[in-house]
């Protein structure tokens, strides 16, 4: 075996002491311009009325098709501008709300409706499908209790939709 080599004292100090080299790193100028604001671009369809409500109705025969309970549609034309409609219904389970929005997802596809946006698919307590005139709230019982969306939009019309 092999001994490692002896280092003096002396040695091993001036080792220590060396001073780190600093490396200098030229100062970029960011320069800005200004431009004018950008205004986002609100999503309308140009569908008639009757054919929004139509879709409304096909959207909570859908869900139905899935056991959906408690659906209903409020309409929100005259009250908000976000939509014509929404349409409400519970899932006992996060497996059940994630089939009744596929169920309602692949009908409206194979007519060549697709949403625009999907949020809360990954939990399913509150999954929210925006076909931009008629958005789809689907919810577990203690989401929907708890967010009470009927009562915020208690103004609406209400419809409940059964078999």
């Amino acid at each position: 075996m092999r001994r490692p080599k002896k280092v003096s004292l002396a040695r091993r100090k001036a080792a220590v002491r060396k001073p780190a080299v600093k490396k200098t790193v030229p100062v970029r100028k960011i320069v800005i311009k200004k431009t004018a604001p950008v205004q986002k671009k609100t999503v309308r369809s140009q569908a008639k009325p009757d054919q929004v409500k139509a879709l409304a109705h096909q959207i909570s025969q859908l869900a139905l098709s899935k056991k959906a309970f408690d659906v209903s549609v409020l309409e929100i034309k005259d009250l908000s501008s976000v939509a014509d409609y929404f349409v409400l219904a519970s899932g006992a389970t996060d497996i059940q709300v994630r089939a009744i929005c596929h169920a309602i997802e692949d009908g409206l596809r194979a007519k060549g409706v697709k949403p625009h946006h999907v949020e809360g698919m990954a939990g399913a307590t509150w999954v929210l499908l925006d076909y931009v005139d008629v958005v789809v709230h689907i919810m577990q019982p203690r989401a929907r209790d708890y967010y009470a969306l009927e009562e915020l939009w208690a103004d609406a019309p209400k419809e409940e939709v059964k078999d």
